[in-house]
């Protein structure tokens, strides 16, 4: 889930990209290119535009990266190509010192000395596919799988969340928090403590896909049953639990 200039938000569904009208509560579908799908919107561009992976409805051909302006959509040739057989991508994000990151359904990738490193048990990488990403100020890198958060330090990756039910999303908010969007809700992770947030907090449905703030600092949640916008009453400390 993704906001746009115009304050709506892009959001996959069924490979199909759907634009949502926060104003009116509305969505509208986005038609690609013939004969293409929509798998997942996998960034914004620092032009505004949109980098999306997408699959020709030809089954067993592999996704490849278009740009989405919009309006229209375009090959995208900015930064490097997908390794051969990289299986479903997730997301390709560029680190603050320019190298690039891929998240698959075999794991995470490093875009290092002209070539996709992929990590492994071996290096520290203990789970299942690399659905999302994020980076702190300090250079370490979070990649959330199918069970896990894991932490790159620059060397070895370590775990630093359990109990996920395949991770779908997450996003660092301007509170500090980091928000992991999971198939059994939302964890936050807030001064050094994770605390989970499902159904009895609000959220429609536990099953939670999407997670995100827009430019008000507004974090909205896209679950099984619904868009759900975060209200909250009492910043609540997760250590007081």
């Amino acid at each position: 889930m993704f906001a746009t200039t115009e304050g709506a938000l892009l959001v996959t569904a069924s490979e199909a990209l759907w634009r949502f009208d926060t104003g009116s509560g509305t969505f509208e579908a986005v038609r690609p290119l013939a004969g293409r799908r929509v798998a997942r919107v996998v960034r914004r561009q620092p032009t505004g535009a949109y980098l999306l992976a997408t699959r020709s409805e030809t089954v067993g051909e592999a996704q490849t990266l278009e740009l989405f302006d919009g309006r229209h959509f375009a090959p995208w040739v900015e930064g490097p190509g997908l390794p051969p057989s990289p299986g479903e991508v997730f997301f390709l994000e560029q680190a603050r010192r320019g190298d690039w990151w891929l998240g698959t359904s075999a794991g995470p990738a490093w875009w290092r000395d002209g070539r996709w490193q992929f990590f492994t048990s071996t290096d520290g990488y203990t789970d299942d596919g690399a659905f999302a990403w994020l980076e702190w100020e300090d250079g370490r890198i979070w990649c959330a799988g199918l069970s896990r958060v894991h932490e790159f330090d620059g060397r070895r990756w370590n775990v630093v969340r359990r109990e996920l039910d395949r991770a779908n999303a997450m996003v660092r908010t301007g509170d500090g928090s980091v928000w992991v969007a999971a198939n059994n809700g939302l964890h936050r992770f807030y001064r050094d403590a994770w605390l989970a947030v499902g159904e009895p907090e609000g959220l429609p449905d536990v099953a939670t896909h999407s997670v995100f703030e827009d430019s008000r600092l507004q974090l909205w949640a896209g679950t099984s049953r619904g868009l759900a916008a975060y209200l909250p009453r009492v910043d609540i400390d997760p250590r007081a639990r």
